[in-house]
């Protein structure tokens, strides 16, 4: 009877070692759904604002094509470009003036769209005039302006972020030509604070940031002109475009949200992805809140990070992801335990018979059955 008992005893241990084998590989297969489920959703977050971002900037584009049509077939624009390559410098001046005083009521037409500049350069790639600021000249952009060398050096349309010796800002620059041969380049530029205002007006809900390389604004920007930047408390690596900031911190819904306090609460959850210029999407909790904040690199001309885009907002979306997989673990835990406790309920109730069978009730000694 002993080893009748030990054979029940080797199935059932075995068979509860199975149930809770199965019992790993079911929620070991629910977690790779649920980080799937996860990793789709985080993907299509940022896809959206990335397509919110660009279908922006293609309007933008469209604009900035029409503006740059007129200016291409304009005679006395082109000719103040040419004449100014072999001008003197008091000549240059005086070109300048005439262009400015030509175009200034075109710039401010521009700027109610939310353009930011309208600026000539020379094939040397000297500024020639930049409309937003007409005692900035001289400079020359080549080591400065990805934008402005390739188009020179290419002769061809180039297009992206790029920060500039004052502002940075998404530019759209175009080879100028007289008579055929190259003569300089045109900029139109729409600055970032523009997009973002866009953002904040279409997507209420959503608070937006922007923050920029402290290298790439101090490797590029006029000394006198970094005040217009300030420390970022996002990442110490990084600026904020003061414009920007006001613009959006003046936004309804910001206006009572403590933006520094949030992103020190959770900064240890994307400091390490920032410092590798990673797009990514990560979810946290403040005030008792569900957030989802999506961080969303910015390349410049020729491809480098040196910015980021941030949005973030209110949502129990992906909370209720969460919640769906913590259900599915609770039930295959249940599920388990109520199989487990019912075989050894039946192993137990199976030996109380068999004992029953080969006991004498009266004498509690085993009867000739057993024998």
């Amino acid at each position: 009877m002993k080893k009748a008992m030990n054979r029940k005893y080797i199935f059932w241990t075995t068979y509860t070692i199975i149930i809770i084998v199965l019992w790993g590989l079911m929620t070991w297969t629910s977690h790779l759904n649920f980080k799937e489920t996860e990793s789709s959703y985080f993907d299509l977050e940022l896809s959206n604002f990335k397509g919110k971002i660009e279908s922006i900037l293609k309007t933008y584009e469209s604009f900035s094509n029409y503006i740059f049509d007129d200016i291409k077939s304009d005679s006395y624009i082109l000719s103040h470009i040419r004449e100014a390559a072999t001008a003197s410098d008091e000549e240059k001046k005086i070109l300048r003036q005439e262009l400015y005083d030509y175009l200034i009521v075109k710039y401010e037409h521009m700027t109610k769209y939310k353009f930011r500049q309208l600026h000539f350069q020379l094939a040397n790639t000297e500024s020639f005039l930049r409309m937003h600021r007409l005692d900035t000249y001289g400079d020359l952009l080549y080591d400065i302006r990805d934008s402005i060398k390739i188009a020179n050096e290419t002769d061809s349309y180039v297009s992206g972020f790029e920060e500039g010796r004052i502002f940075n800002g998404y530019r759209f620059v175009y080879p100028l030509h007289d008579n055929n041969e190259l003569i300089g380049t045109a900029e139109v530029s729409i600055s970032t604070a523009s997009i973002l205002e866009i953002l904040s007006d279409l997507y209420p809900a959503q608070n937006f940031k922007f923050i920029i390389k402290k290298s790439e604004v101090q490797d590029n920007v006029f000394e006198e002109e970094i005040s217009n930047y300030t420390d970022s408390y996002i990442s110490e690596n990084y600026y904020f475009d003061r414009e920007v900031t006001e613009i959006i911190d003046n936004t309804t819904y910001l206006k009572d949200f403590d933006s520094q306090s949030f992103f020190s609460k959770i900064k240890d959850q994307y400091e390490e992805q920032i410092n590798n210029n990673e797009n990514f999407v990560i979810n946290c909790q403040y005030n008792g809140e569900n957030y989802i904040v999506k961080f969303l690199t910015i390349n410049n001309i020729v491809g480098q990070p040196v910015a980021y885009l941030i949005t973030f907002l209110g949502t129990d979306e992906h909370a209720d992801i969460v919640k769906g997989y913590i259900k599915q673990i609770i039930f295959f835990t249940v599920f388990t335990i109520s199989i487990i406790t019912f075989g050894w309920a039946i192993s137990f109730y199976q030996s109380k018979i068999q004992n029953i069978a080969h006991i004498d009730f009266l004498t509690q000694i085993y009867n000739r059955h057993i024998f």
